[in-house]
């Protein structure tokens, strides 16, 4: 197929279509056949982008899971030293 502009919101039917020789002969009547249609777009990620699914890079970190689980422990360790603190002061009291 030949290079085409469409802007962004066209849209545009493709029909494709096959022809099978009459000459072949019957044997390849009710054979099925399994093909793919490749379309690429050009203009994004700054090239070429498959539509056969194209999968982005995983490129996040666990950044954000180290600071919650720094947090928790912070807390945890927070309550824990009031506690035992309040623990100490009440035992003094008596």
């Amino acid at each position: 197929m030949d290079y085409r502009k469409l802007a962004k919101s066209d849209e545009e039917t493709l029909t494709f279509r096959v022809d099978f020789p009459a000459e072949l002969g019957n044997e390849y009547q009710g054979l099925t056949s399994k093909f793919t249609i490749k379309l690429y777009v050009r203009g994004t990620l700054g090239g070429r982008l498959p539509a056969d699914g194209g999968v982005l890079p995983n490129t996040a970190t666990n950044m954000f899971n180290f600071i919650v689980g720094g947090l928790i422990l912070v807390i945890g360790g927070a309550t824990m030293y009031l506690y035992q603190r309040r623990k100490s002061i009440d035992l003094k009291k008596i």
